[in-house]
């Protein structure tokens, strides 16, 4: 029963929080470009899981499969 008590407290904290008067506007290019880069990211991330498991996951090669799935990824969709 506290849990819940405390969820529900918490909620009505961050319901009240409120940006302030000066806060910059939300152009249109962030709100297009933040998902465009967040996909990408997210695609080179799996790609790179996916590399790091086929060699075992074997410590010291994170960057090469980083990297090469950036550049699998690059050349794949530009």
């Amino acid at each position: 029963m506290k849990a819940h008590k405390r969820s529900n407290e918490l909620g009505a904290r961050q319901a009240s929080v409120q940006t302030p008067d000066d806060a910059a506007p939300i152009s249109e290019a962030t709100t297009t470009a933040a998902p465009a880069a967040d996909s990408r990211h997210h695609e080179i991330a799996v790609a790179a899981y996916f590399r790091a498991e086929k060699r075992g996951f074997a410590p010291g090669g994170e960057l090469e499969d980083w990297l090469s799935a950036e550049a699998e990824r690059g050349s794949r969709h530009e």
